[in-house]
């Protein structure tokens, strides 16, 4: 029940956030824009609609998860909310979980408003539903979990700057995973290699959970390569929050 209070309380002052209400309107005229720049192909609309719209639902699915998740911790630390709500039988880990499952169910409302959006553009635009559409974008929802995660890892011992900074950072590092390891094994050097190997593995790798080109051109995803996405996705998740939660539980708020 205190997770549950603490996950409304969450969902209510997210929603209160005038960024929030600007990245998705500002997604779903980007969504909107997608019919006018599939006009500009030649037979290709549905395609350009498809990728271009899919890729708005991750951009600005992203910059939700980040600069609300971000600013939920550090907002409650600088407004001294946390230190009455700890002061009352109040765990830190239900605190933090509790904070968390809010953002996600924030994250999830905005990014089924976008999608439910782009699906009534395709469906205009080819006469039918494509549910292929919501398994790139079921993917991209455990990709924002992820972030999420990483955003309110770095708000427990940083500034909210730093914090946006660095979890950005993550993001666009956790796509470019591969391209640094083949750039180690370019260098020819031991040591940069295995400093390439040792990132990898560090960072998350991001485009595990991206099948937007895959779904685009029709091409077929096997289950099992959704699963192993998936679950990677989880395990990392996991592994951040209680780091976070061990950082968390030695913070001092007097």
């Amino acid at each position: 029940m205190r997770i549950q209070a603490l996950l409304t309380n969450t969902v209510r002052q997210a929603i209160r956030d005038r960024i929030l209400y600007s990245l998705l309107v500002f997604g779903i005229l980007m969504i909107l824009s997608s019919v006018v720049i599939g006009r500009l192909s030649l037979g290709e609309d549905v395609k350009i609609i498809k990728d271009f719209g899919l890729g708005c639902v991750s951009l600005f699915g992203v910059l939700i998860a980040i600069f609300v998740g971000v600013d939920l911790v550090y907002r409650e630390v600088t407004s001294r909310t946390v230190y009455t709500l700890l002061s009352k039988p109040i765990r830190r880990w239900e605190f933090l979980l509790g904070e968390y499952l809010g953002l996600m169910l924030t994250v999830l409302m905005n990014v089924v408003v976008m999608a439910l959006c782009l699906e009534l553009i395709v469906g205009f635009r080819t006469g039918g539903i494509d549910l292929t559409l919501f398994s790139a974008i079921g993917l991209m929802v455990f990709e924002f979990m992820l972030i999420a995660s990483i955003a309110i890892f770095f708000s427990t011992f940083l500034s909210r700057t730093l914090s946006t900074f660095m979890t950005l950072a993550v993001y666009v590092s956790g796509h470019m995973t591969h391209d640094l390891v083949d750039l180690g094994k370019q260098t020819e050097s031991l040591w940069m290699e295995r400093v390439a190997l040792a990132i990898y593995y560090l960072l998350p790798d991001l485009e595990a959970f991206n099948i937007r080109s895959q779904v685009v051109e029709g091409v077929k995803i096997a289950s099992a390569d959704l699963w192993t996405s998936v679950a990677y996705g989880m395990l990392y998740l996991v592994g951040v929050f209680l780091i976070a939660l061990k950082i968390f539980q030695h913070k001092d708020f007097r």
